[in-house]
């Protein structure tokens, strides 16, 4: 983080008082909030005097921001949560929301992993979801290539990857 985007946290933890577990929990998952507020240069550090509130909110946060709460029988396992209409599930680093196919990655910590290169230079680049290497064949259909990696992807999506560029490439004048 720089300097600026550290002071900007420090507003924000201002402006929402009693929201500084959340907010540290969107900032930076797994360390605990006094890590964060007085660790790498500090946030609390940064300001020239520390307020009452600022010296209680180092003494207050000297527990992880995430316990493990697997022994406290939230979950162990990843589970649809209906209130906030996502998949959670509570790992040894962390409680982790979000969509199944994100929540299931962390659970096992590991993932879906797909390699493909594009533009001229042939720069790599990588997605953990097959919809999303889909975008970026249409984003650029021309220098688009999974050369080299075709190991990665299933017989049926090098089939549909192809029928996709071909198709594009077709429609815009290009061979492929």
């Amino acid at each position: 983080m720089t300097h600026e985007e550290l002071l900007e946290l420090v507003d924000l933890l201002e402006q929402n008082p009693g929201e500084e577990r959340l907010i540290l929990k969107w900032v930076w998952e797994g360390q605990t909030a006094k890590d964060i507020c007085i660790g790498t240069q500090g946030l609390i550090g940064l300001r020239k005097e520390k307020s009452a509130d600022e010296v209680q909110l180092e003494e207050d946060f000297d527990e992880p921001v995430f316990p493990d709460r697997r022994n406290r029988g939230i979950s162990d396992k990843p589970y649809f949560d209906e209130e906030n209409d996502c998949w959670a599930v509570d790992t040894d680093h962390g409680h982790e929301e979000g969509d199944l196919l994100y929540v299931v990655s962390e659970y096992v910590r590991g993932g879906l992993y797909f390699p493909f290169s594009y533009g001229p230079d042939g720069a790599r680049d990588h997605e953990h979801e097959f919809e999303l290497v889909i975008q970026s064949l249409l984003y650029d259909p021309k220098t688009f290539s999974i050369e080299g990696y075709e190991e990665y992807y299933s017989a049926q999506e090098l089939k549909l990857l192809k029928a996709i560029q071909d198709k594009l490439l077709e429609k815009s004048g290009e061979d492929n």
